[in-house]
């Protein structure tokens, strides 16, 4: 929670910095990724995950012109496992498959944006902190640590993309989003007492943290308020 105080800190003084002229955009932000989860015994394969954002930003003046944003969306987190077809020692054929860990996020997330030029074309770069809440969650495998997942998770967006200026005030834009988590999406202290759903029987943990990581690809539309201060 630090983490969103000395965020909030910083853009407050930020704005308060700035010209007489603002921006401020309405956005609506939607797109698919790569979801990574991290163990402590090594690290599952990718997942195909989607998200989407109603976003709210405030444009300073000037030829680069800094943004703060903050936004609030719904994002799926987790990963994957691949497991091959294979024979058993019976003779049995199991033809495997792709089977996912996915937790269904409500993200908040606050941050800055800078744009590098003022044409119609402009990239940009920005950083964000986010707070999230797992609303629900599905495993296709490893049941057992379900018990064991948080409903609180925060982490950190690092941005990068461009916008093309279709009309004065409606822009379209493109963005890739690198967003690793700070907090453990599952924590199971070493020795505890777990159901093993796959065998039906209580084992030991040796200890387990989660950790997702989301690549996400997404595409936006921004509609723009020009606000203009006459002294």
């Amino acid at each position: 929670m630090k983490l969103f105080f000395s965020s909030l800190l910083i853009l407050a003084f930020w704005f308060a910095q700035n010209g007489n002229a603002q921006t401020t955009g309405y956005s609506i932000k939607t797109g698919s990724g790569m979801g990574f989860q991290k163990w402590n015994f090594g690290k599952r394969d990718p997942l195909l995950v989607y998200q989407g954002d109603i976003i709210i930003d405030s444009e300073g003046s000037g030829e680069t012109k800094n943004s703060i944003y903050g936004s609030l969306g719904y994002h799926i987190r987790g990963g994957g496992l691949r497991i091959n077809g294979f024979r058993d020692l019976n003779g049995n054929f199991f033809t495997g498959g792709n089977f996912g860990m996915r937790f269904y996020n409500a993200c908040l997330e606050i941050g800055m944006k800078r744009f590098l030029n003022n044409n119609s074309f402009r990239p940009y770069y920005g950083m964000g902190a986010r707070g999230e809440y797992t609303l629900k969650s599905k495993f296709d495998f490893q049941e057992g640590y379900k018990d064991f997942v948080r409903k609180f998770n925060y982490g950190i967006s690092l941005r990068g993309g461009g916008e093309w200026q279709l009309k004065k005030l409606i822009a379209l834009g493109f963005e890739v989003g690198v967003c690793p988590d700070i907090s453990k999406q599952i924590f199971v202290p070493q020795g505890t007492k777990y159901l093993d759903y796959f065998t039906n029987t209580i084992q030991t943990s040796a200890g387990e943290a989660v950790r997702n990581l989301t690549i996400e690809f997404n595409i936006y539309i921004r509609f723009l308020h020009l606000i203009i201060y006459e002294e």
